[in-house]
């Protein structure tokens, strides 16, 4: 452990450090120890606080601060550092400096823990959701948006994605007419900026194609990140998002509404889909394939060029500034999908959405782990399982993104030990395929990427043909 003088790098990613803030940080509290000040940060996927000390030095405050984690461990910059960067803003102190390589032990008996401490997440705004977040949604009322609300960071987002200026002149009079016709409504979720939103040409593609006015088929695996498209399509363009899951029970009552009773009298009532179709928003139905041609087909007049949808109460028009995204798994493991019908494909246009080239980056951005060991065992794992599904047809189940970020954020928050290595590969990873036989073929890959991969009872058993 060592403590280092600290200068803010010019290239250092402060606004994206604020922006993430709330979701890395849990709470703030402050405490006062003889003549210092002392700021314990909780952050979100931490086991041990973080300590940002504020001390009177030569006439001025200035900050030093002390944690432990992986990225630590290896000196190197970390969220959690970014995070005492952005309270240091917030507080008026300058950072000057921090200590690495920082035992865990040191912090679980930092005498600092047991100060007694009050939280002060309300005067600090940096542990606030940003301003975007901040909508009023009372039950049975709407509110109204502001196009310029968040376009800034939208535009320099859309820049950073190499999207021309001709295209987001585009963009941005599509999100002016949406913020003056649809008003945020209880049922749907407000378009905030997704902690990562979706990049590369398929978001390029898929913008053109909301400017176009098409509605979207998006196709791919698991962990291809369709749910994020369309929360950043959503963000981008100022749409309400509405999440529907398909499933095989649908029927056209269920998508459209059925009867209700009010007032003493039967009365149509109108399902979540069919209020955002008529206010205005994005409806992603997720696994749409999970649902029969004969309810798919209610979608047809709405994706033609009728734009209705048929109801027991009469037609109702469907809203000018309404995206209709669905989106279908890939792969094995999917039981009781069903093959769309080329009549609701022909009024989508479809997209599939590739795997991200670079898992590693991949990965390190999705959690702001950055150890090599970490990253590096979990790349070595996803190529052996991969060869195991392509050689033998195998372990589909255990290959998933979510399972890979899960392992991350569980080997970083408790320490890449070989028994909490074992822990997350088994829980995020193996034991996500259910088939005996398959699941030891699993074990079998990823002993090959770890060759210290323990024999568990399951496997001993199986093994001695108990």
């Amino acid at each position: 452990m060592k403590t280092i003088n600290f200068t803010m790098p010019a290239n250092y990613p402060l606004q994206s450090y604020r922006d993430r803030f709330h979701t890395v940080v849990d709470q703030v509290e402050v405490a006062t120890d003889k003549d210092k000040m002392i700021y314990r940060i909780t952050y979100s996927k931490l086991l041990l606080p973080g300590y940002f000390v504020v001390e009177d030095e030569n006439g001025s405050n200035v900050g030093s601060f002390i944690h432990h984690c992986e990225a630590n461990q290896e000196g190197k910059s970390c969220v959690h550092l970014g995070a005492a960067v952005i309270l240091a803003e917030d507080l008026g102190v300058p950072l000057k400096k921090i200590t690495v390589k920082t035992p865990s032990s040191h912090i679980e008996k930092h005498p600092y823990q047991d100060l007694e401490y009050t939280t002060i997440e309300t005067t600090i705004k940096a542990v606030e959701p940003p301003s975007s977040v901040k909508i009023p949604r009372s039950k049975g009322k709407s509110a109204s948006q502001n196009w310029k609300e968040g376009w800034k960071e939208i535009e320099q987002y859309l820049t950073s994605q190499n999207f021309t200026r001709g295209m987001i002149g585009a963009v941005q009079e599509k999100r002016k007419h949406v913020c003056d016709k649809v008003s945020l409504q209880p049922i749907c979720t407000p378009p905030i900026k997704p902690v990562f939103p979706y990049e590369g040409e398929i978001l390029a593609r898929a913008v053109r194609h909301v400017i176009s006015g098409r509605d979207l088929l998006l196709v791919g695996g698991k962990g291809t990140g369709k749910d994020t498209l369309c929360s950043t399509l959503a963000w981008i363009f100022g749409l309400p998002l509405l999440l529907v899951t398909g499933n095989v029970d649908e029927t056209r009552e269920s998508v459209v509404g059925g009867a209700g009773f009010k007032d003493n009298q039967t009365t149509f009532e109108k399902s979540p889909f069919t209020q955002c179709l008529e206010q205005g928003g994005i409806t992603h139905y997720a696994e749409l394939n999970m649902m029969s041609g004969d309810v798919t087909s209610i979608f047809h007049s709405v994706l033609d060029d009728n734009k209705v949808l048929p109801t027991p109460n009469g037609v109702i028009k469907r809203h000018p500034h309404h995206l209709f995204i669905g989106s279908i798994n890939l792969g094995e493991g999917y039981a009781g999908v069903k093959t769309l019908n080329d009549a609701l494909k022909d009024r989508l246009a479809v997209i599939h959405l590739p795997y991200a080239k670079n898992f590693r980056g991949m990965i390190e951005r999705k959690t702001g782990v950055t150890s090599a060991s970490i990253l590096s065992l979990l790349e070595k794992v996803r190529s052996a399982i991969k060869r195991l599904i392509s050689e033998e047809n195998q372990g589909d189940s255990a290959d998933t993104i979510r399972g890979y970020i899960a392992a991350a954020e569980h080997l970083q928050k408790f320490g890449a030990t070989e028994d909490i290595k074992a822990e997350a590969l088994e829980d995020f990873i193996v034991n996500r395929v259910e088939d005996l036989d398959e699941r030891m073929a699993v074990r079998q890959a990823v002993r090959l990427a770890w060759a210290e991969f323990p024999v568990n009872d399951e496997e001993a058993h199986y093994e001695g043909g108990y």
